[in-house]
């Protein structure tokens, strides 16, 4: 097919970016406007304002027009002095006004008649209301950045502190502790997770894949950011919910710097919930957090430095509790598993399975006395468990035995971060600033069970590096006109290596041949429905670079009681990865092969530690991956017009235009599916009509889908001034999300690159088994096909990968907002936010029967000769029998077709925002932000793995999307943050005790507060798609943690139907959060520029435990149970910090 669309997209959008390539910006700088008035009220033109900056010793000039008004943009954050002048008035000055990232502040003088030379010194008080614009956010300026206590010291983790965020998974960690999809992970009012912009020094800080934000600036070297979370200006964009607009620290004319060592031990700490349960001594913990910062001028009022080093060494000691199998179980013996009741749970033969006598279901014949013959268990799988599975230590859930096991081992992390910035002032119309990033976490592999395995994600051996280079060249040509262009290049190295990288897996008994085809050996992958699990990182092999270059900049232009603002972005986005999760195999068990009816959960048979022992995996599979060298391009123009109509109504008008096609490959490494597609070859030798298959991407053909043209994003907002107390504003926006959300960093989605070998578990639909553990591959691995057989590729296999008609999604987002200045330093905000997704991207499924077979029931299993015996080599589809449902499906040449980013997912979120903030002159703030809201969708975040308890996005019905609309998983219909900064009242300057001298002032002086705290509702709860039959919310009584819900209000689904279980109970929660973190300073002077500060921070001070969600899976053991947490218990951190 030519893709002559695509080719002639991008030869205008190149056209375009090159006419408007002086033209590019996303700006974190904030912008100065207001009226000039006599004192009878009347405008006073032609009014000159000198606007300089106290750190850099910079002035800015520019005359009030004929409507009295007047603009300076692009201003640095910081803060400034103002003064007028104009023959016939004297001359007014202010003083202090704090200018902060993106803000526009409406500042407005009152002039009196009089010389020039008499002068009037006006205080450095200002509004706290947004008088000219429509945005809702929120800005932690640098006081609270740096004074908040923030377990693991992540900057953006501050985030959480505005109305409608909510954080996600591990969001606000120490990135060095985490997987990095996690390190921006936020939902911003009911957006999708992990598909935020994070923006430094306005250039982009986000990687190729998944979005993810990999440059994380350190408190010390942060001069404040703010979030942007709805109907933000046309100059933002590719995001959907939430921009972090972060400002680094600039050198000023006076020296000024940090030295501080933050430390931690597990001395001053609770313990963990479970493991104090369980009877565990505390985990281990020796946490440094240090460095130093300095700034300062290479040349007084022309050019600046500033540079930060800091380090962070961690030992961790991580609590770990599971379910493990006992000694008799071990050896086959289940006469004492039990199920919740204390009933005995059946263990049934599978080789026993046959119709029932009325044909519509099967039965087994338990084992005798629920006992497996030694000779019936698995020789490899025995091996494994031994190797696997440590003995219970402690006795766990009564009948069940769920969490019999617990322990804690050491992780180790280290950290290094850099930062440089230079700013230089050629002249007060030209400066230019660069800044250089450098960020290497690296995590040592966790290994509990002491067999070089892990059973959690962040618990691999990683290591990342990050580095960054941002340049800003601002021009002014007047003081109605100002060019700022800027730069940035983001490399970002990702590698994980397993620590049983190596293992000859034929000490387990596995074939040779097994351990000389794979392409790295580890241990496998086992997952044991209801047991330790070890996956997650055991064999996820990782190397990988991403780059990221962009380009960016705006004219703006003041004219009238217009400012105008015209720019372009241009970003190219480059993954270059090899990823393989299982390398040397990844195989799941379950209870079905166990229980009385293979196709019917149940609750008192089958179990999956039992189906194991006799190899009998319900699914598996080995892969076999290249690396790929995927590139993704991007350029939007935007056009923002903010109009003063009057002195009262100002109207902010957008327009943005953006193309992003989609990824390509740069030796054509891709495909598509394409339902049109002829598999010539199979079609002859089946002799059936078949269609479907495998597209390859060529010279004229390079992405798998066509560029969408039609990105188009209207702004629309209002900021009206009722009184002077009083601001009432509004507004409308689209915002499109990034076309790579789900390019993951593996190799999925690719299969003739990436190609799975599938075990074959069963050859007629589950039941009975075929292959075991033993052997599991017996006719050896497939290899990448690559593109040789064009439409025939993969033929007899499952295949996921992307298909025409991929488009980015968007988000529309409204506001109602009213702002109300009470007095004295107290504002009140009120808003009303709302958005709708639409065109999200969602994994779908191609290959499902057709609802109308369901009825054949149990004759959907029966054996057919199989057309396609011969030409498949390996699955479920190589036997000469395959069963009448592979024949009746879409594509019966495929066992499974998925398509990640179906552009078919939708949202809708609807939220009352109050905020109220007191500031305290100079002593402090406290802030208060409350959201009432709520989340529907029927798609979720495609890093759902970084969520406890929550569903990766899939239909469960792809013939009934509408069963999938329901709450969204991160929904929590109240949310409250408190964050407060206070200097106690008493000492050297202050109220009380201001004249203490000696060691008694010493004593007393310096004493400051700061906290924050959270309350939130809980998380809907998913338990599967079983039935309901009762009332889900009647806990156990005896102990809620291994009865969160009324597990009997649920009931297995009969076979061939659909449960009737939402996707999310919309009235059963997870347990709600109490946090609180405080901290104490003692701050000492020791001269007038020199300040030794002492802290003691308390996170989760009440040692409150906030449970996760409990066990879904329905039919397990442990369903119903929680047994983890999402918080940390209390933990104390000291800190001694100079300050100069």
């Amino acid at each position: 097919m030519k893709r002559s669309p695509l080719r002639g997209n991008v030869r205008v959008a190149v056209s375009l970016f090159m006419f408007a390539a002086p033209l590019l910006s996303q700006s974190e700088k904030a912008r100065l406007t207001g009226v000039i008035s006599d004192s009878t009220g009347a405008v006073v033109p032609g009014v000159r304002l000198t606007v300089s900056n106290r750190g850099t010793g910079e002035k800015r000039t520019v005359e009030s027009n004929e409507a009295g008004a007047y603009t300076l943009p692009l201003l640095e954050p910081g803060i400034y002095d103002i003064s007028t002048t104009k023959e016939g008035f004297r001359t007014v000055t202010r003083s202090g006004i704090d200018l902060h990232v993106n803000q526009t502040l409406r500042v407005d003088f009152r002039v009196e008649v009089g010389a020039v030379t008499e002068s009037v010194q006006v205080s450095a008080s200002q509004t706290a209301l947004q008088t000219s614009t429509s945005d809702l956010g929120h800005t932690v300026d640098n006081r609270q950045v740096v004074d908040l206590p923030l377990n693991g010291r992540n900057t953006i983790a501050l985030a959480a502190l505005a109305p409608g965020i909510r954080p996600q998974g591990t969001f606000g960690s120490n990135p060095a502790t985490v997987n990095y999809t996690g390190w921006g992970n936020f939902s911003a009012n009911g957006g999708i997770s992990n598909a935020n912009e994070v923006l430094i020094d306005g250039t982009p800080g986000t990687t190729a894949a998944l979005n993810g934000a990999v440059v994380m600036p350190p408190v010390d070297a942060t001069e404040e950011f703010k979030v942007q979370t709805n109907n933000f200006a046309a100059e933002f964009d590719r995001t959907a919910g939430g921009i972090i607009n972060l400002s680094l620290k600039s050198g000023t004319n006076r020296l000024h710097g940090t030295l501080y060592e933050f430390l931690r031990n597990d001395k001053f700490d609770a313990s963990n919930f479970f493991s104090n349960r369980a009877g565990s001594p505390k985990p281990l913990l020796r946490y440094n957090q240090f460095g130093g910062s300095v700034g300062g001028p290479i040349k007084k009022d022309r050019t600046f430095f500033f540079g930060l080093y800091e380090g962070f060494r961690q030992n961790l000691g991580r609590v770990y509790t599971a379910t493990v199998p006992t000694d008799r179980e071990r050896s086959g013996d289940f006469s004492d598993t039990r199920v919740n009741s204390g009933a005995i749970r059946t263990i049934y033969d599978p080789l026993s399975t046959r119709r029932s006598a009325d044909g519509r279901t099967y039965v087994r014949d338990p084992f005798p006395g629920n006992v497996i013959a030694p000779d019936r268990l698995d020789p490899v799988a025995v091996k494994l468990s031994s190797y696997l599975f440590p003995l219970p230590n402690t006795a766990g859930a009564q009948f069940t035995r769920v969490n019999n096991f617990g322990t804690s081992s050491g992780q180790r992390t280290d950290q290094d971060n850099f930062i440089v910035k230079i700013d230089h002032r050629f002249s007060d119309k030209h400066r230019l600033a660069g800044s250089y990033s450098y960020m290497k976490p690296s995590l040592s592999g966790w290994d509990p069970l002491n067999n070089k395995t892990t059973p959690a994600d962040d618990g691999a051996a990683n290591v990342e590096k990050t580095q960054f280079v941002s340049l800003n060249d601002s021009y002014v040509f007047g003081p109605a006109t100002i060019l700022d262009v800027r730069a940035s290049y983001l490399r970002f190295l990702d590698e994980r290596i397993p620590m049983s990288y190596g293992i000859d897996l034929t000490r387990f008994g596995f074939p040779k041949s097994y351990d000389d085809g794979v392409t790295w050996r580890h241990v496998p992958n086992i997952h044991v429905a209801g047991m330790a699990d070890f996956s997650a990182s055991t064999g996820s092999t990782i190397f990988g670079i991403q780059n990221n270059y962009s380009v960016g900049g705006s004219l703006t232009a003041v004219r009238g009681s217009h400012i105008l603002k015209v720019g372009a972005q241009y970003r190219v986005m480059q993954n270059n990865r090899t990823q393989s999760n299982n390398s040397s195999g990844d195989y799941s068990f379950d209870p079905a092969f166990t229980r009385q009816d293979p196709l019917t959960t149940s609750l008192t048979s089958g179990y999956g530690y039992s189906s194991f022992l006799m190899g009998y995996a319900a699914a598996g599979s080995v892969q076999k991956v290249e690396r790929l060298a995927l590139e993704s391009k991007y350029v939007g123009w935007y056009l923002q017009d903010d109009w003063r109509v009057s002195k009262k109504l100002t109207l902010n008008l957008g327009i943005r235009y953006s193309i992003e096609p989609f990824l390509t490959e740069r030796f054509n490494r891709l495909s598509r599916f394409d339902p049109d597609a002829i598999p010539v070859d199979s079609a002859k030798y089946t002799g059936l009509p078949l269609k479907g298959g495998l597209v390859f991407m060529s010279k004229g053909d390079r992405s798998p889908s066509s560029t969408f043209g039609s990105q188009f994003s209207p702004r629309f907002g209002l900021a009206y001034t009722l009184t002077s107390k009083t601001v009432v504003r509004g507004g409308y926006g689209i915002f499109w999300l990034a076309n790579n959300l789900a390019i993951t960093n593996g190799n999925g989605n690719n299969p003739a690159y990436s190609v799975s070998t599938p075990f074959l578990s069963s050859i007629d639909g589950g039941i009975t088994p075929s292959a075991r553990l033993s052997n599991p591959f017996p006719t050896g691995f497939l290899a990448p096909p690559g593109s040789a057989a064009g439409a025939d590729t993969l033929i007899g296999q499952s295949i996921g990968t992307y298909m025409e008609g991929i488009r980015p999604g968007y988000m529309q987002q409204w506001n109602f907002d009213l702002q109300r200045e009470v007095g004295h330093g107290l504002v009140v905000d009120a808003a009303y936010a709302g958005s709708k997704g639409t065109r999200l991207p969602h994994g779908i499924g191609l290959n499902q029967l057709p609802n109308n077979f369901l009825a054949l029931r149990t004759a959907l299993n029966d054996p057919v000769p199989n057309p396609f015996f011969g030409l498949v080599t390996a699955g479920s589809m190589s036997g000469r029998t395959i069963t009448r449902q592979q024949t009746l499906l879409p594509y019966p040449q495929f066992t499974g077709i998925s398509n990640p980013l179906a552009p078919v997912g939708n949202s809708t979120y609807h939220a009352l925002q109050l905020k109220v903030t007191q500031r305290f002159s100079t002593s402090g703030f406290v802030t208060a932000a409350y959201t009432l809201g709520k989340s529907i969708t029927d798609t979720e975040s495609f890093t759902a793995w970084l969520e406890p308890g929550r569903q990766n996005a899939g239909y469960y019905d792809q013939y009934n999307r509408r069963l999938d609309k329901s709450l969204a998983n991160f929904d929590s219909t109240h949310r409250l943050v408190v964050s407060y900064n206070y200097e106690l009242p008493f000492g050297r300057g202050k109220a009380l005790l201001a004249d203490a001298r000696g060691i008694g002032g010493v004593l007393v002086s310096g004493w400051q507060i700061n906290g924050i705290t959270t309350l939130q509702s809980g998380y809907p709860v998913s338990v599967g798609r079983p039935n309901v039959v009762g009332d889900p919310n009647q806990r156990s009584a005896a102990d809620p943690l291994y009865g969160w819900f009324n597990t009997a209000a649920f009931a297995p689904v009969p076979a061939f139907t659909w449960g009737n279980a939402p996707r999310v109970l919309p009235n059963t929660r997870s347990d709600s959060a109490a946090n609180f973190d405080f901290s104490v300073f003692k701050n000492t002077l020791i001269t007038e520029q020199m300040n030794l500060q002492f802290r003691s921070e308390f996170f989760n001070i009440f040692n409150h435990p906030w449970f996760a969600r409990p066990d879904s899976s329905f039919g397990n053991a442990s369903f119903g149970t929680v047994n983890t947490v999402l918080n940390n218990p209390r933990q104390v951190q000291f800190a001694l910090k100079l300050i100069f």
